[in-house]
């Protein structure tokens, strides 16, 4: 599946369970645009262990300035380069992963989402429906 298959289904997946979670509990309006955001962009995260992918070729571009930047911050603090390293691993494992491998489970969209847990427990389940939405459709 591309790009807009993933995005088009998480928005069919996202919006029938926000319509029948909002059935029987009373959800601000102003947190659809935001779980909407969140359940998109995760809907294309399993996708960052395929070289090609549209995600894959946006966090290069990221992770190569943050690598820049902090680069440039290190000669003033040697500290920076821990989270340098972390990015260059982060670089490595995606290089080294096989597509539909570890990125496509179940453990790495609780480990993924699990973060959200402590912003709204609201977005934590946006993340989950993209990724699930993600995996569901590869599998058909």
């Amino acid at each position: 599946m591309n790009k807009l298959g993933h995005l088009f289904f998480g928005i069919v997946f996202f919006t029938i369970i926000y319509y029948l979670a909002s059935l029987y509990y009373e959800i601000r309006p102003e947190y659809f645009i935001i779980s909407l955001i969140i359940c998109l962009i995760y809907s294309l995260i399993p996708d960052l262990d395929k070289q090609d992918s549209w995600i894959k070729k946006k966090l290069d571009i990221i992770i190569f300035y943050c690598i820049l930047i902090l680069g440039i911050f290190y000669f003033s603090n040697p500290d920076f380069i821990y989270p340098i390293i972390i990015l260059l691993g982060v670089e490595i494992i995606l290089l080294t992963t096989k597509h539909r491998g570890f990125l496509h489970s179940f453990a790495f969209a609780i480990l993924i989402s699990a973060p959200l847990l402590f912003v709204n427990y609201i977005y934590f389940g946006a993340a989950i429906i993209g990724i699930f939405s993600h995996l569901l459709i590869d599998k058909l």
